[in-house]
């Protein structure tokens, strides 16, 4: 079993009653099982989760709702992975929750925040009605940082193919 590191702000951390572990030596992590995670209001009804890849800089988003055990949030974050890898990952993981370990991924996350904030309040405004799946692909295709992350998470994903050969991103 791999453990799959989510370094949690301390306010996702409270939020979700779980508690920190300190942050894993880097060479120690597979590059894949790397996430940054923060719960953000972005002016919708319901919070949302931002997690981020800590090399990529790739991000999946979700609805949150503060009621959900953290387990459940865990699984929703492993839905929409296996979404994007084309393969189940589910059981292969444990999960740990660290401390944030770097102040340029958080940095990243505030601007990704701002950006989703913004196009939310642009699709909430105009009635068409607020697509997660639409902001997020406009977060990985932008550039944060000057890498846009779909390109880097993809080399990342087409690198480990040596190892695991069913692995791809699914489009």
């Amino acid at each position: 079993m791999s453990d799959l590191y989510i370094h949690c702000t301390a306010k996702l951390a409270k939020v979700m009653k779980v508690k920190l572990q300190p942050a894993p030596e880097v060479e120690k992590v597979v590059p894949l099982n790397c996430w940054y995670a923060n719960v953000l209001k972005i002016g919708l009804p319901l919070d949302i989760v931002l997690y981020t890849h800590a090399t990529t800089l790739y991000s999946l988003v979700h609805p949150f709702d503060r009621r959900d055990a953290a387990d459940y949030t865990m699984d929703v974050f492993t839905q929409r992975l296996n979404e994007i890898l084309g393969r189940s990952i589910a059981t292969g993981y444990d999960y740990k929750f660290c401390k944030t370990a770097s102040r340029k991924v958080l940095g990243c996350m505030n601007e990704l925040a701002f950006e989703l904030e913004i196009r939310a309040r642009d699709m909430w405004e105009s009635g068409e009605g607020v697509e997660l799946e639409k902001l997020e692909g406009c977060l990985n295709k932008g550039l944060i940082a000057g890498v846009r992350p779909a390109d880097e998470f993809e080399q990342l994903v087409q690198g480990s193919e040596q190892k695991v050969p069913y692995l791809r991103i699914v489009k």
